[in-house]
């Protein structure tokens, strides 16, 4: 999945590369490019995953009262691939 410029996402739970021999990423690529994740994140949880916030991007981890939402794991499990990489002024995952 890309998010660019001025572009937004609102989403609950995802899993990127969640599956055995899977593979997904997620780009988050300039000024105004965001995602409000609501629910639990995994990256690479039992495949390959990757996410990019680059040049402005923005990851917000929404904390709501269910206990779970705005968990993260990356390569959780043996022999997953999993990859975070925030590059660039006003970059941030929160």
């Amino acid at each position: 999945m890309n998010i660019n410029s001025d572009g937004t996402v609102i989403s609950g739970n995802v899993s990127v590369g969640g599956n055995q021999a899977s593979e997904g990423s997620v780009v988050i690529n300039g000024t105004n490019a965001k995602w409000n994740l609501t629910g639990k994140l995994s990256i690479g949880g039992r495949g390959k995953g990757s996410l990019i916030i680059q040049n402005g991007g923005v990851l917000e981890s929404l904390n709501t009262d269910d206990g779970v939402s705005g968990k993260s794991s990356i390569g959780l499990l043996a022999g997953s691939d999993g990859s975070v990489q925030i590059n660039g002024v006003g970059s941030r995952w929160d």
